[in-house]
């Protein structure tokens, strides 16, 4: 199979477990490790395996960006942070999604739509011909008095491995070419409280925006106490 392909079957097998099957295992008192093993026990299944140990950060723990799970339990209005990918014939996906259980506080909620239209403006940038370090300079113009709490990259090339080149940073000397495939994750992260990224892989197309291959919907979406879900921009 062509890698776009395969990587469309990665990304759309945790697609599918992000957006059916993961909102069901929000409970309260559910632990960070427990919601981690669920998560890989769903990922493994027949022609799938994990890109890398997915991310699972509970509240304060999602201001950690490379957190590990812990025991901590999961509680109301808590946010929930997960970034998580497949292998399929070799090709990676990779995917960050936010979701919180029961609404989440004002000052969350402010700073997520404030995220989700800058990555929303982000995807726009990604074409041929681009200069990686412009585009991660542009995110940070964007996130105005937020922007040093953007304390990683932008993306990242995916392939065989979950990280390859080219790296969409501040110091790259690289240039987007067609047929790229890249993540563009701009985060923000405020330590002892929550950190919020949106994650989405792409394929860069000759003269248009590029192909998102990443589906299941990027909104917060809130999980109240009965298991209904609900999105929130």
């Amino acid at each position: 199979m062509e890698k776009i392909q395969a990587m469309k079957r990665a990304a759309k097998h945790v697609d599918c477990i992000l957006e059916t099957r993961l909102p069901k295992w929000l409970r309260a008192g559910i632990t960070e490790k427990q919601l981690f093993e669920k998560i890989c026990n769903a990922i493994c299944v027949k022609n799938f395996s994990l890109a890398f140990p997915p991310i699972v950060a509970f509240g304060a723990g999602g201001a950690e960006p490379h957190h590990e799970p812990t025991n901590i339990e999961l509680c109301i209005s808590d946010s929930i942070l997960i970034d998580c990918g497949a292998v399929f014939e070799g090709w990676c996906s990779d995917c960050t999604r936010m979701f919180s259980l029961g609404n989440p506080d004002s000052f969350f909620s402010e700073k997520f739509s404030k995220l989700f239209s800058v990555h929303a403006a982000a995807l726009k940038l990604f074409l041929p011909g681009t200069e990686c370090s412009k585009l991660d300079a542009s995110v940070r113009t964007k996130l105005k008095e937020d922007a040093a709490l953007f304390i990683h990259t932008l993306g990242h090339g995916v392939g065989k491995e979950v990280h390859v080149p080219p790296r969409i940073g501040s110091n790259s000397s690289e240039i987007l070419r067609v047929g790229d495939v890249l993540t563009c994750e701009p985060g923000i992260y405020f330590q002892g409280k929550f950190g919020i990224r949106i994650e989405d892989q792409l394929v860069v197309q000759e003269g248009s925006r590029p192909e998102i291959i990443t589906t299941c919907p990027r909104e917060l979406c809130v999980v109240d106490a009965w298991g209904k879900t609900t999105y929130q921009k």
